[in-house]
């Protein structure tokens, strides 16, 4: 029983993150976002949606395992995993729905490095746990260049 609650608590936590990440990324969407020239390289919006999907359902599996593991090492490991959600709302929140890209780039350098450290403290608790996040840590890399491309072309504030 102690498993399935830990595997329903993975998935909320990671299911009200998604939720609140994809409202604010709408609500940057249907605002300023499509107005501007998308850099290139920049996938076309539909992919983003089965991505991010693939990614969440993979960070709950890999944090199962770090939740259901015995190890003394899983304090941080938990904590890494709740700031890097945490970022991740952060960042849907000042880039999409308020435009603050430069605020943006600053709060997705920081959730690279987070990611990075969470993606470390997994694998000395459960290598599989680690290796199912490197997708989503290559998808955060690609999303802090298309932001750095934006902060570039359009300077550190999108005003709308």
């Amino acid at each position: 029983m102690q498993s399935v609650l830990k595997f329903i608590y993975s998935t909320l936590l990671v299911m009200v993150a998604a939720w609140l990440c994809g409202l604010f990324t709408h609500i940057g969407i249907e605002g300023w976002y499509n107005g501007y020239e998308k850099p290139s390289g920049t996938p076309p919006n539909w992919v983003f949606s089965p991505m991010w999907t693939l990614i969440y359902a993979l960070m709950i599996i890999s944090f199962y395992f770090i939740l259901d593991s015995a190890s003394h090492l899983k304090k941080r490991a938990v904590i890494l995993f709740i700031s890097q959600l945490f970022l991740q709302i952060i960042w849907c929140w000042a880039y999409f729905s308020e435009g603050l890209i430069g605020l943006g780039l600053v709060i997705i350098i920081a959730l690279d490095v987070v990611f990075f450290q969470m993606i470390r403290a997994f694998k000395k608790i459960s290598p599989t746990a680690s290796y199912l996040n490197w997708l989503g840590f290559a998808w955060m890399c690609y999303a802090t260049f298309l932001n750095l491309t934006f902060v570039y072309t359009y300077g550190s504030i999108i005003e709308f």
